[in-house]
């Protein structure tokens, strides 16, 4: 059998972090496993051939599954990493006191903001039904 992206939806909002969607480890899901939600765009035609390439994927947001169950995952945002560097002005000072440091954090997701069960948000553009799938083709 071939490859081919596992592809679910979302059924509940938690907050502006936390979707739960309906894939889960008897479907191939892992901790750590990557999705995105989306929405299908408009068809692509191929100029060339006049073939039909597909509807377009609108990428929403990139998440990963941070708690996996038999039917269902938890997803969140993928975490980001910022570094920051303070700056001296002698190169003495610089070898002696130069820092860095760096924060690891989430972006909040755009969801509708009218089904998150908990929270509010504004400007929400994830909702429940939005199509979901893995980034990595897994084997059928």
């Amino acid at each position: 059998m071939g490859r081919q992206f596992l592809r679910g939806k979302v059924v509940s909002i938690l907050d502006d972090q936390r979707l739960i969607v309906n894939l889960g480890m008897e479907h191939g899901v892992s901790m750590g496993d990557r999705f995105v939600v989306y929405e299908e765009g408009g068809e692509i035609t191929d100029p060339s051939t006049q073939q039909s390439l597909g509807k377009l994927e609108l990428i929403k947001a990139q998440v990963e599954a941070v708690h996996v169950q038999e039917k269902m995952s938890l997803l969140m945002p993928i975490l980001k990493q910022t570094t920051t560097q303070s700056t001296v002005l002698s190169a003495t000072l610089a070898q002696t006191y130069s820092t860095t440091s760096s924060d690891i954090y989430r972006d909040r997701l755009p969801v509708k903001k009218d089904q998150i069960s908990g929270l509010s948000l504004l400007n929400s553009l994830i909702m429940i039904g939005d199509l979901v799938r893995s980034v990595k083709p897994v084997d059928a």
